[in-house]
């Protein structure tokens, strides 16, 4: 694995120097004092902190505050010019990608639709086409971007950078995905899995500033699971850690891809709402316009949207399955806050209602006062926001 950032995380490595940068991005230009009563750390601490950032262009002078006596003292800002992380999100039909400055604000994004042949030496030449798309038209300099963070379907192992045999890309088996990007790219690459990253995009810029601990939710093609525990991702020396659409929810349910029977994902995923659909419209000839098999996930979307009745049926009796799942989640982890994040329920709110409404009546009474079942806030831009926050939560040592 290639080093994050070179020179830059070197400087920021440095005792107090995160905690400092992260105060400045939280609170604004501020002054002296008012960094050294936030880090608890002497006036000529601060100095010397301050000295080293300036002399690497990492933070900057402000202008001056408003004076308490004497005279007005200067404010420190962190050069948000200084450098830049990007945010990736690869799915099976699209790639988002995201730039970054030093302040965590999303500068720039842009979107393509995934290569027609589904290889992983395709998605690297797409990825590798885009991350330039993206600097060229912001004019950043390459070498000012200091690490790149990937969501990828899963199973991934964050630790070997590698994604094992993700259900809807057949042909993508033990890709070392972090390494092709590397060596394509000459950028440090983290790659993490599509729920685990949308719950730290909604933790670092969503509904989730404010919460030690969540559940997110993801319901696409499958469905996935992302837990953040006291502000971190749960985590061990292994990978999978999160697998929620993988619970049993019907002992004798139909066989899901990962070989168990009666999944969550098998059961309530996008693609069996969809296979249910297809089934529902063969039943219902009168509404049937063309053959079932040719009603694709895109037109499932549609129909949600005008609110065709068949679909909007077939969403309700999946989300109660769902609200099975859920329920066994919440009665695990006793999070704050559950987000349910995804296609279908950013059009389709009334499946996030119905999971509520069985939450309300089955979960145990403790855990209910201090519960909230929520769609996300960051809707098409969680994945490369999430994604930017795994480079991010190196430079600012939030934990």
């Amino acid at each position: 694995m290639m080093e994050l950032g070179g020179d830059f995380f070197q400087v920021i490595q440095k005792p107090h120097i995160a905690k400092l940068l992260n105060i400045l991005r939280e609170n604004g230009a501020s002054s002296k004092v008012e960094i050294s009563k936030a880090m608890n750390l002497t006036f000529p601490t601060i100095t010397t902190l301050l000295n080293i950032l300036i002399d690497k262009g990492i933070v900057i002078e402000s202008g001056k505050g408003v004076s308490k006596g004497g005279r007005r003292p200067i404010l420190y800002r962190l050069n948000s010019e200084s450098v830049y992380v990007i945010g990736i999100d690869i799915t099976v039909h699209e790639i988002r990608l995201g730039l970054f400055n030093l302040e965590a604000e999303l500068v720039r994004h842009h979107l393509l639709l995934s290569p027609i042949h589904k290889t992983p030496e395709a998605f690297v030449e797409t990825v590798y086409k885009g991350v330039h798309l993206l600097v060229e038209a912001e004019k950043v300099k390459k070498d000012h971007v200091i690490g790149i963070g990937v969501s990828s379907p899963g199973p991934v192992n964050p630790k070997q950078g590698k994604v094992f045999s993700p259900p809807n890309l057949p042909l993508w088996k033990e890709v070392s995905l972090q390494s092709l990007l590397e060596n394509k790219l000459r950028i440090p690459v983290k790659i993490e899995k599509d729920a685990n990253v949308a719950a730290l995009g909604e933790m670092w810029f969503g509904i989730g500033k404010d919460v030690s601990h969540l559940v997110y939710i993801l319901i696409s093609e499958g469905i996935g699971g992302g837990v953040i525990i006291n502000r971190s991702l749960i985590d061990n020396d292994r990978f999978g850690v999160g697998e929620i659409g993988h619970g049993t929810v019907d002992m004798n349910g139909p066989l899901c891809n990962c070989g168990n029977y009666g999944c969550l994902e098998v059961m309530a995923s996008g693609m069996a709402i969809l296979k249910e659909y297809r089934r529902k419209l063969q039943r219902n000839s009168t509404e049937l316009h063309q053959a079932s098999a040719d009603i694709t996930y895109a037109m499932l979307l549609t129909a949600l949207e005008k609110q065709e009745k068949i679909a909007c049926r077939t969403v309700d009796e999946r989300s109660k399955i769902l609200g099975v799942g859920i329920i066994n989640v919440i009665n695990f982890f006793n999070p704050e806050l559950i987000i349910i994040g995804g296609k279908i329920p950013k059009i389709y709110p009334k499946m996030i209602e119905i999971v509520n409404e069985m939450a309300n009546q089955r979960v145990i009474d403790a855990f209910k006062s201090n519960l909230a079942i929520v769609p996300g806030k960051l809707q098409d831009n969680v994945n490369i926001m999430g994604a930017a926050a795994l480079i991010l939560e190196e430079v600012f040592n939030r934990h």
